[in-house]
């Protein structure tokens, strides 16, 4: 499939398995430049490793996105390399489903803020571009399931929404995709 996508230049992340590394596959397919990262050094070499053929243009980092200057740092970096940013993929989650204090703060750190600043740091390449995308990832627990995930997932959806991005993007594609649950195998 053709989907125009060739030399364009996006950022991935929790690329390493599920839906992530199905994103950067496809982007390879495309031929886009992808840089991704994900918390486990192993499997970001091994996900590097296997999708690195044909000339394909293939970036990992391990990373947790909670880090705030870790993750300004990675998608700067990964700017220079690729030449810029055209779309990036927000699609990670602390997965704090139990209703606790501290999966509270891992979902606000990780789901919400990561994505946050994610968008933030990539916004002046994004505006440099002439196909500028925004693809964050949610969960079906945004509108129905568990608290703690489903309010952190509303949150996410509403502030990916257009109009948060602001007028200087107005050009900008902002998708936000609330996966749902099925009986499929995981992907992993």
């Amino acid at each position: 499939m053709d989907l125009q996508l060739s030399g364009l230049r996006a950022l991935v992340t929790g690329g390493t398995r599920g839906i992530g590394r199905a994103t950067v596959e496809a982007f390879v397919a495309e031929g886009v430049s992808v840089a991704f990262c994900a918390r486990h050094a192993d499997a970001v070499k091994a996900t590097q490793d296997a999708l690195s053929v044909d000339g394909a243009t293939v970036l990992g980092t391990p990373l947790d996105i909670a880090d705030t200057d870790a993750l300004t740092a990675w998608v700067t970096g990964s700017a220079e390399l690729l030449g810029g940013i055209d779309m990036i993929v927000s699609n990670v989650s602390a997965l704090a489903i139990e209703d606790k204090p501290e999966n509270w703060t891992a979902s606000f750190e990780v789901d919400l803020m990561g994505t946050v600043r994610m968008v933030n740091a990539a916004m002046p390449y994004l505006e440099a571009s002439s196909a500028p995308s925004i693809v964050v990832v949610s969960s079906v627990s945004a509108p129905t399931r568990w608290l703690c995930a489903g309010t952190t997932c509303l949150a996410v959806v509403g502030g990916t929404n257009p109009s948060r991005i602001g007028p200087l993007l107005h050009h900008t594609r902002t998708l936000p995709i609330c996966t749902d649950a099925c009986d499929a195998p995981p992907i992993i």
